[in-house]
């Protein structure tokens, strides 16, 4: 991925959950369009390597273990950004799910997931404002799911989470649009990750399908007739963090090829 675009140039992000996966994927796309990057993940070793892979490109980029849903963490990564340039773009992409069939969740599980998928994705949000507010400026997309608007039994928590993210990001847009601060969710559908492997061997059996057969099911339904890649999630936060999004706020964009309209 060589360095050099210039969409992004001067302007610093900080991604979350970005040591993997469409995270990882958002981190080096925003790098190849000029960004210096701030690389936070629960993994410090798998921030590492994004981080590294975007110095060896020629961008610049910094790593740190992020826990979202520790109030610590997210001053840190918000203070790390502080020292690149301000902080321009904050995209929240970690997140977990728990499979659980709705009669089986319990208050741990439950808080658990809500800990990262919401409260930390708000914090988060929070965490960034002084400086975009300072700046008049910023970009904050969410990472919703497409699981939002569709039912799953055994991911109820997850789904329930993501809409959630949803309410959030509206009332983000609604106060600081007016500021120069735009906040937008981004909803991916089936996307080619580990966290889909998960779902293929834990929530499929779950509500009938055999194993490892969820995923094929479900990409059958897609009208572009495939599964997508981080790079197809990564395309839609890099247009979102630029400046032609400029009057996009508040919105929810599905990137599932299909598989859910509107």
């Amino acid at each position: 991925m060589p360095i050099g675009g210039e969409a992004l140039a001067g302007r610093v992000a900080l991604v979350t959950g970005a040591g993997r996966g469409i995270g990882a994927a958002v981190a080096m796309r925003l790098a190849s369009d000029g960004a210096k990057v701030v690389v936070g993940d629960i993994d410090a070793a798998a921030a590492g390597t994004v981080a590294e892979r975007i110095g060896k490109a020629g961008g610049t980029a910094a790593a740190m273990r992020m826990d979202v849903a520790d109030a610590g963490d997210r001053e840190r990564a918000v203070e790390a950004a502080a020292k690149l340039g301000g902080l321009h773009v904050l995209v929240n992409a970690a997140g977990i799910l728990i499979a659980e069939l709705p009669q089986d969740v319990t208050p741990a599980s439950w808080a658990k997931v809500f800990a990262v998928n919401v409260e930390g994705l708000f914090f988060t949000c929070q965490a960034a404002l002084p400086l975009m507010r300072g700046q008049k400026h910023g970009r904050i997309i969410n990472f919703s799911s497409t699981g939002a608007k569709l039912g799953t039994a055994a991911l109820i928590s997850y789904n329930a989470s993501k809409s959630a993210v949803l309410a959030i990001t509206r009332g983000f847009a609604t106060q600081f649009g007016r500021e120069g601060i735009t906040a937008n969710s981004v909803l991916p559908g089936i996307i080619d990750t580990s966290m889909w492997e998960v779902i293929n061997a834990e929530v499929g059996p779950m509500i009938g399908f055999a194993p490892g057969t969820m995923m094929e099911d479900r990409v059958g339904r897609i009208p572009v007739g495939r599964a997508g890649v981080p790079d197809d999630v990564a395309a839609v936060v890099a247009f979102l963090a630029s400046e032609g999004a400029a009057y996009v706020n508040g919105q929810s964009i599905n990137v599932c090829g299909g598989l859910l309209m509107s």
